[in-house]
């Protein structure tokens, strides 16, 4: 019975490495499922140990991978790890193995390429700027969803959302326009001595130092010469309508001592209203274009525009000058009570809390839809760059990898027997070699 017993046992186990046997076989002489070869590699062929020299010292912590760019398939991603760092080779090196440092060790898996002289590692960093979060979580794909999305939503609400915005917003803004009026005039007044310092300051230090002189130098040369013919044109003409006879007996009339002397002023008033603002009118074309040639060489003039650009400069990077606006701008807008509690008011009323109700309902799903976009299925899983931007910026992760490569040359066919392996600086890359297809989320 027993020995019957062995027999059907040992025939099972027998048909069972028979079955694996025979789907090892079929699995290796399929491409689509060339996983097990490597996997059988793995375990056949031992990891290779190599010393690297980075040409730029840099951050360097253990287990930072090591990838290997390959022929991109549909099952297959573009980068390969096949290796790590092993050791950090530094004295600074703290307990989790990281350190600045100019040599490391690293372990190449039994899946890398045999090493030749010709491979070299690159060292790059993932960025971790706002405009790399922003870059990453909106692709230009996702970018075009949204905008569709809204632009759908905007075309369907808008029209509805205005009608009621436009005047809870009219009410809201004229209150606090008044209140804004009101505090700046109160700041103004409550730092008037600063301003009035600063004035003082600036009138020695830029009006009188720089502009008054720029005016003498630059400015005044060029009124002078589209203005002085005009001037001698109209001065002639007015001396020509004017009445030395008319004028000089009202001079003579005003010395007597008669009871009304104001005869000089009567004839002057009656000298400009009937000759002298006549003339003025009719040289008014000439008046004008003189004004745009002097402005326009003005504005042409490199003195005066460096003057300008140099004095304005100055005063943007007053110390005191930008004490004093900030000092009023957090009077008017940030330590204002009244306007703290108009805000507040204003959305407290029961308009504005209707409107919002409102325009909640009808934007929610599209909102959902866009965070779907951005951040994935909170059902399901998240999209692969928020993974990334999770792991680099709040988990800490995925800072650094290395890529291996190889230099085409004389040597490239030589097996590697060279004390260490460079390392070249490659800086910061949008290059993504991590895998974050995660699995989808188990519902709870």
């Amino acid at each position: 019975m027993n020995r019957a017993r062995y027999f059907a046992g040992g025939g099972i186990w027998i048909c069972i490495l028979a079955c694996l046997i025979y789907l090892l076989i079929s699995l290796a002489a399929s491409e689509r499922r060339s996983a097990i070869n490597e996997l059988t590699r793995f375990f056949s062929v031992p990891a290779k140990h190599v010393d690297l020299k980075l040409q730029v010292e840099s951050m360097v912590c253990t287990y930072d991978p090591i990838f290997m760019r390959v022929e991109r398939t549909r099952n297959r991603p573009e980068f390969v790890q096949v290796g790590k760092i092993e050791r950090v080779i530094s004295p600074q090196s703290n307990t989790r193995g990281i350190a600045v440092t100019s040599w490391a060790r690293a372990e190449f898996f039994s899946n890398a390429p045999p090493l030749k002289n010709a491979h070299y590692l690159t060292r790059y960093e993932t960025p971790r700027s706002i405009d790399f979060i922003v870059q990453t979580l909106l692709p230009e794909d996702a970018r075009r969803q949204i905008a569709q999305l809204v632009g759908e939503a905007y075309a369907e609400h808008h029209q509805d959302l205005l009608i009621r915005l436009r005047p809870i917003l009219e009410a809201g803004f004229q209150e606090a326009a008044v209140v804004i009026h009101e505090s700046f005039l109160e700041s103004i007044e409550r730092h008037q001595q600063e301003f009035e310092e600063l004035g003082a300051r600036y009138q020695i230090e830029l009006i009188q130092a720089k502009l008054i002189p720029l005016v003498n130098r630059e400015i005044w040369p060029i009124v002078s010469q589209e203005f002085e013919p005009l001037l001698l044109e109209i001065g002639e003409e007015m001396w020509n309508r004017a009445s030395v006879w008319r004028f000089g007996w009202a001079v003579a009339y005003d010395s007597l001592p008669l009871p009304r002397r104001d005869l000089v002023k009567r004839e002057f008033a009656s000298f400009l209203k009937q000759h002298a603002v006549p003339t003025m009118v009719s040289h008014m074309d000439k008046i004008i274009s003189a004004q745009q040639a002097v402005l326009a060489k003005i504005a042409r003039n490199e003195q005066v525009i460096q003057v300008l650009r140099d004095t304005l400069f100055q005063a943007a990077q007053d110390a005191e000058l930008q004490r004093v606006v900030v000092m009023v701008l957090q009077d008017v807008f940030v330590n204002n009570d009244r306007l703290r509690r108009l805000i507040n008011d204003f959305w407290l009323r029961e308009d504005t809390q209707l409107l919002v109700r409102m325009t909640d309902e009808k934007l929610e799903p599209v909102l959902a839809q866009i965070g779907k976009i951005i951040f994935g299925d909170p059902t399901a899983k998240v999209t692969p760059e928020f993974a990334r931007v999770l792991r680099a910026n709040v988990l800490k992760k995925d800072h650094r990898w290395f890529l291996l490569e190889e230099v085409k040359g004389e040597a490239e066919g030589e097996s590697f027997n060279q004390g260490f392996m460079i390392v070249t600086h490659g800086g910061e890359t949008d290059a993504n070699p991590f895998d974050y297809s995660l699995p989808p989320l188990e519902n709870d």
